[in-house]
C-alpha cells in the first residue's frame, strides 16, 4: 500500500454545532392538576355533541366552520373519527354539487381530506362578465378563505390560477392599510401569505392561528395603551398612526358587534363579517372619533389630554389655523357618511337590519356632537330630544 497516497478530503456540509445543547435531554414532568384532566375530558365531550348536532342539521356550513376551528387550533387528533365521518357524511350527501355557504371552505377541507371534488363552484364568486366580483374585496375573512382553497388546485385548474391572483393582489393591499383591517387581522393575513394552509405544518398554524382567534378586547386594551403612552411622552401621533389607533380606541367597533348579540338575523356569517372591520364599520368610526375631537378640542386643550385628530392635521399640514383644520376634518365626516350609504346599498350578504345597527351608531354622534359636546355637558337640544321621547305627549 502506498503510504505517500493522497489525504481523502470528504465533502463535509460544515454544520454549526448544536444549538441546544442538553436543554431536551432533560424533562421535568409537571404535576398533575386535580380536576385539569376531568375538565379537559367534559371539553372534548362537548366538542363531540356540536359536531353532532352540526352533522345532524339540515344544511351543514356550520359543520364546515366547526371542523375548520378544531383543525386549525390544532386539537383534530382528538377528534380524527367525527371529523372523518362529517366530511364523508359531507361527500356523499353533495357529491360534487355543494350548495351552502362557504364554498372555498367547502372545496378546501374535501380536497385535503382526499376528496377529488370539482372547481366548478368557485363560478358562485364571477359576475356575468366573467371576473371576480369586487364584493369579495368587502369581506377579508371570505377572501382568505378563496386564496387559501386556491392552493388545493391541480394542474389546468385555471379558475383556480387567476383566483389566486386576485386574492393575493388584494390580500398584500388590505394587509398594509390600517383603516381596512387591524393589526392581528393584518398580521394574520401577512402569515397566510407567506406560508398558506396547504403548506403550513399544523401545529405552527395552530400557533399561530390562536392569537387571531381571540383578538377583539386585547385589540381595544392595546389602543388604549397607546393613547396613554402618547399622553405620557407628549407625542403627537401622524394621521395616520392616529387613526389606526383611536378609530379603535372609540369602542365603536365593539359597540357594533356587541349590538349584534341577541338579534334573530344574526348568524355566524355576521359576526365574521363585522370582525374584518369592513367599510361600513370603518366609516362608522371615523364619524365618532372626528365629531368627538372637533367639538372637544378646546377644550381638551385646557387639560392633559391625549393629542386628538385636530393636533396631528395640524403638525403634519403644518397649519395652525383651526378653521382650516375643521374645515378638512368635517369634509371627512361627510365622506365618511358617502361611504355609509354606498355600503348599505352593496352589502347584500348583510341583513338590512344589522346595517341599521351600524348606522344608527353613527346617528348619534350626529345627535351628540353637531354643535357641541352633549356627551359631556349635556345642553337645551339634547335634553328636549329626552323629553320628546319619555316625558312630554306628542301633540297632533
Amino acid at each position: 500500500m502506498d503510504a505517500t497516497r493522497d489525504e481523502v478530503v470528504r465533502p463535509l456540509a460544515n454544520f454549526h454545532p448544536n444549538l441546544w445543547g442538553d436543554q431536551f435531554l432533560v424533562y421535568d414532568e409537571q404535576e398533575g392538576q386535580d380536576g385539569v384532566d376531568e375538565m379537559i375530558e367534559n371539553l372534548k365531550e362537548k366538542v363531540r355533541k356540536e359536531i353532532r348536532v352540526a352533522l345532524d342539521a339540515a344544511e351543514h356550513t356550520n359543520l364546515l366552520k366547526l371542523v375548520d376551528t378544531i383543525q386549525r387550533l390544532g386539537i383534530a387528533y382528538y377528534f380524527e373519527k367525527e371529523i372523518d365521518q362529517a366530511l364523508i357524511h359531507i361527500h356523499n350527501l353533495y357529491g360534487d354539487q355543494w350548495n351552502g355557504g362557504s364554498p372555498s371552505l367547502w372545496f378546501r377541507l374535501l380536497r385535503d381530506k382526499g376528496f377529488y371534488v370539482s372547481c366548478n363552484s368557485f363560478n358562485y364568486y364571477k359576475d356575468n362578465t366573467g371576473s371576480f366580483k369586487e364584493s369579495l374585496t368587502n369581506d377579508v375573512l371570505g377572501l382568505l378563505d378563496l386564496y387559501e382553497a386556491t392552493y388545493f388546485r391541480v394542474q389546468g385548474e385555471v379558475i383556480l390560477d387567476d383566483a389566486l391572483v386576485f386574492t393575493k393582489t388584494h390580500l398584500e393591499n388590505i394587509a398594509k392599510d390600517p383603516l381596512r383591517c387591524n393589526s392581528i387581522l393584518s398580521k394574520h393575513i401577512k402569515d397566510a401569505l407567506e406560508r398558506p394552509i396547504r403548506k403550513r405544518l399544523p401545529r405552527l398554524g395552530a400557533i399561530r392561528y390562536i392569537p387571531f382567534y381571540e383578538q377583539q378586547m386585547k385589540e381595544l386594551n392595546r389602543n388604549y395603551m397607546m393613547e396613554a403612552k402618547w399622553r405620557h411622552e407628549g407625542y403627537v401621533p401622524t394621521v395616520e398612526e392616529h387613526k389606526s389607533v383611536s378609530f379603535m380606541s372609540c369602542g365603536y367597533k365593539m359597540l357594533a358587534t356587541s349590538s349584534f348579540v341577541g338579534m334573530s338575523m344574526t348568524t355566524e356569517e355576521a359576526f365574521k363579517w363585522i370582525k374584518t372591520y369592513p367599510p361600513l364599520v370603518n366609516a362608522s368610526c371615523v364619524i365618532c372619533r372626528l365629531m368627538d375631537d372637533l367639538v372637544g378640542y378646546k377644550e381638551d386643550k385646557k387639560r392633559s389630554h391625549v393629542a386628538s385628530t385636530v393636533d396631528s392635521y395640524m403638525k403634519q399640514h403644518d397649519d395652525t389655523k383651526e378653521e382650516n383644520v375643521f374645515d378638512l376634518i368635517n369634509q371627512q365626516v361627510e365622506d365618511a357618511w358617502k361611504e355609509i350609504n354606498r355600503e348599505s346599498l352593496v352589502c347584500k350578504d348583510i341583513p338590512m337590519r344589522l346595517i341599521t345597527n351600524v348606522i344608527n351608531l353613527a346617528r348619534v354622534m350626529d345627535t351628540l356632537y353637531k354643535h357641541d359636546d352633549n356627551f359631556t355637558r349635556v345642553g337645551q337640544e339634547f335634553k328636549d330630544n329626552i323629553k320628546s321621547c319619555f316625558v312630554h305627549a306628542m301633540s297632533l
